[in-house]
């Protein structure tokens, strides 16, 4: 976990100092979560998940990348006698369309305990006023199902640094397979511009086709490292209109893609 951790943070310090040929740093965060699943008739488990992501810009356009592990840190029940090992790379071209509007299209290689995925899709973040909303249409090719992800989010800022969110998620699978459903809704906190606590409350759907269903509910704690331009820590190259929410209207981290992978 430190190897990655490491990486990702040299790149986020390492590129606030990008400022040739008019290349500038738009904003990084690193995260780290934990996640208890508990699925109907088979017990509970615990997941690790850490990355982070950084963006680079040009005028209005831009790229995102972002790296992602998940690993179990408690699957030695008998009901689940199998090992989490997920690994996710993503790249995404955006174009900021207006100060409060990014749009863009995106890339993921998604690899789970050596199962490959390929995700293409497009995407697009909102803030207007006091709100930011998020949403992800993306097709995708795994062995042996293939199929379409919908995933649409949204966060609102009360004040003082707490800004509740709700988030959705689907994957459809071709020729029958089924497909995932899942909501989380949670409450995030950040104490400065920088530093952000975040917990979220979820239940989702697995059908996997054949009349065979498990139904589970989940509990997430992260913690997450905001860099950008609200904090003063770089110039943003989108000259955005601070105004009265802390959502992503400087230019900042909150203007950065969230994908979710496949794990």
């Amino acid at each position: 976990m430190l190897k990655y951790l490491s990486a990702a943070g040299a790149v986020a310090l390492s590129v606030t100092n990008v400022h040739a040929q008019g290349i500038e740093f738009d904003a990084a965060t690193l995260n780290i979560e934990t996640t208890t699943i508990a699925v109907e008739g088979f017990g509970d488990f615990s997941l690790l998940s850490y990355g982070g992501d950084v963006a680079l810009t040009y005028g209005a356009f831009g790229v995102q990348l972002g790296v992602n592990r998940v690993t179990d840190s408690d699957m030695e029940s008998f009901a689940f006698p199998f090992e989490v090992d997920y690994t996710g790379f993503e790249v995404h071209g955006f174009y900021d369309v207006t100060e409060n509007l990014r749009a863009g299209v995106f890339y993921a290689r998604d690899d789970y305990s050596g199962n490959p995925s390929d995700v293409l899709g497009v995407e697009a973040i909102w803030t207007p006023t006091i709100f930011r909303v998020e949403g992800r249409l993306a097709s995708f090719d795994e062995e042996p199902d293939s199929g379409w992800q919908y995933n649409f989010s949204a966060q609102a800022d009360l004040g003082e640094g707490f800004n509740p969110f709700v988030q959705v998620r689907r994957n459809n699978y071709d020729n029958g397979a089924g497909y995932y459903f899942r909501t989380e809704v949670g409450l995030s906190y950040r104490p400065l511009d920088t530093v952000e606590f975040y917990g979220s409350l979820g239940a989702g759907t697995n059908d996997f086709g054949g009349g065979i269903v498990d139904e589970e509910t989940s509990v997430n704690l992260g913690f997450r490292l905001h860099f950008g331009n609200r904090d003063g820590s770089s110039p943003s190259s989108y000259d955005r209109e601070p105004g009265p929410s802390s959502l992503g209207l400087d230019g900042d981290s909150d203007m950065l893609f969230r994908y979710i992978g496949f794990f």
